[in-house]
């Protein structure tokens, strides 16, 4: 007698597999993602960041378009990555930000090619890894550098002129110029401009010298004129906040809160020192040393026990209850002054 087996047996069976092989498959596929990182970061990133404790940041060195990174982490981690300029550190506005999902041995491709910065030569990069405070570490496994591809670096030299340019508020202000592959944009119109001219005196022809002229007009027109357009909506965005709401860019209501302190100076009987409690750059604190000289401002934490006033700016984290102002690790009686377009908050202090 022979064995049958029916058609629905058979059909079972291959289910059974299938269904199996999948659940094989999925926990590893899910453990193997692409992340494409952004130059920008929002207000809740920021947040998270100044909240979580830096873990680690390390340099690491290799050539490639993309960074394989194996983890292992129960939590989600924030990582800031920037290329290393030659003979100095990294430029901020060339840093890549992204986060990485909890897992275990997991591997994340991070596209490398979104910053300026990026070149397809070997590059050394300055990466920190953003954990929540308290929690459990992340174990960073492995780095792993993936050869570039020519399509990659053709989309790469795009995207990076298609980059705006960023307004660097500082000691001074500038437009930082455009990179385009690590290689600034002035240097490439230059050596084309250059080498369009040699090769205009090479032909030896007799309209060459008003071809040289018209290139070197045409390379020297395109230059001023890519930094134009920037310092136009620069400087259009900066006027309409002026004459809108009288703040100006990361200055704020610098001037406006200098004011209102001198008038706090004009009705004190003892010196003014001013405290700033903040999160951001050493810029804000600038702009007030220079509307109050003569009177001191300070930002190191050390000094808000001799504060007289106290100006809250940039700070995502602080308290005011009741007569009592808690920012960064003091806390102290205070009474607010006034506030202001920008957010910052004058108080003066009681103690």
């Amino acid at each position: 007698m022979k064995w049958y087996t029916s058609p629905v047996h058979h059909i079972h069976r291959i289910m059974l597999a299938i269904a199996a092989f999948i659940a094989l498959v999925q926990p590893c596929s899910a453990a193997f993602l692409t992340i494409t990182p952004t130059l920008d970061v929002t207000a809740e990133e920021a947040r998270e960041r100044t909240e979580s404790a830096k873990q680690s940041d390390s340099l690491i060195e290799g050539q490639g378009d993309r960074l394989v990174i194996t983890y292992s982490s129960p939590v989600r981690i924030n990582v800031d990555l920037a290329p290393q300029r030659r003979g100095s550190g990294y430029d901020p506005a060339e840093m890549l930000h992204f986060t990485l999902p909890p897992g275990s041995q997991s591997q994340a491709t991070v596209d490398l090619t979104p910053t300026p910065g990026w070149s397809p030569f070997h590059q050394t990069y300055y990466i920190t890894f953003f954990s929540p405070a308290g929690g459990e570490k992340a174990q960073i496994h492995n780095f792993d550098f993936l050869s570039w591809r020519w399509g990659s670096l053709l989309r790469a030299a795009v995207g990076h002129l298609a980059i705006r340019d960023q307004y660097q508020v500082s000691t001074y202000h500038a437009l930082r110029g455009y990179n385009i592959l690590s290689f600034p944009l002035s240097v490439i119109i230059g050596l084309a401009t250059v080498l369009a001219m040699l090769l205009l005196f090479l032909l030896r022809d007799r309209r060459a010298l008003t071809a040289m002229i018209m290139t070197l007009s045409l390379g020297t027109l395109a230059y001023v004129a890519w930094f134009g357009i920037d310092l136009a909506r620069f400087t259009a965005t900066n006027l309409q906040e002026w004459y809108g709401e009288h703040t100006y860019s990361k200055a704020g209501s610098s001037e406006d809160l200098a004011q209102a302190i001198r008038g706090e100076a004009a009705k004190s009987s003892v010196p003014l020192f001013v405290y700033v409690c903040h999160d951001t750059t050493d810029f804000y604190t600038k702009m007030l040393r220079y509307f109050l000289y003569p009177i001191p401002v300070s930002m190191k934490p050390e000094d808000i026990a001799r504060a007289t006033h106290i100006v809250v700016a940039y700070k995502l984290q602080w308290r005011y209850d009741r007569g009592e102002l808690t920012c960064g690790n003091a806390t102290g009686p205070a009474k607010k002054i006034a506030a202001f377009v920008d957010g910052s908050v004058l108080y003066s202090s009681t103690h």
